[in-house]
């Protein structure tokens, strides 16, 4: 069953920089999104992937790319966001590691619309975090798709999934 709204099928997507982030001491990276961005026409809830991403750092480690907002259809055995992409090491023989996001069937995180900030932290497999912003440049960008739900669709697919009283 398709949940994705039929009559406005338009995504909304937001490209975040690096540069452009607060980055705490647990190199959490966070933008503040204006309420003008988002339209008060669609749904409550949404479907949140990464779309694209390109990332220049100095560690040369595996990076994978955290989403740390609501998640109503995850879990994570540490209660700590959940994994949204695994980012590809392209080492290009500088002094810095170019990262590119591995093109496989994108995960997507059910949580509430039009989020006020979105919160991302690189962490390499042993969750730890990956300071994005070593270089002067902190060059990099995500690109987030968030796909809105129809509502009805959602309560009629989940009142239809519902396992049977014994």
């Amino acid at each position: 069953m398709n949940y994705t709204k039929a009559e406005n099928p338009i995504c909304d997507y937001l490209e975040l920089h690096i540069q452009d982030a607060v980055i705490d001491t647990n190199f959490i990276m966070e933008w503040n999104i204006p309420n003008s961005y988002y339209s008060n026409l669609q749904a409550g809830v949404c479907l949140v992937s990464i779309s694209q991403s390109s990332v220049d750092m100095q560690p040369n480690v595996n990076a994978n790319l955290k989403w740390l907002g609501s998640i109503q259809n995850g879990y994570n055995t540490r209660n700590n966001g959940l994994i949204m992409g695994h980012l590809i090491r392209n080492f290009d023989g500088g002094n810095e590691t170019k990262y590119y996001l591995n093109q496989t069937s994108p995960i997507k995180i059910l949580t509430p619309s039009r989020p006020q900030s979105v919160k991302l932290q690189l962490v390499e497999p042993n969750d730890t975090g990956i300071n994005a912003k070593t270089t002067a440049a902190g060059a990099g960008f995500f690109i987030l798709k968030f796909e809105y739900l129809d509502y009805k669709q959602v309560q009629q697919g989940i009142n239809n999934s519902k396992y049977p009283m014994m």
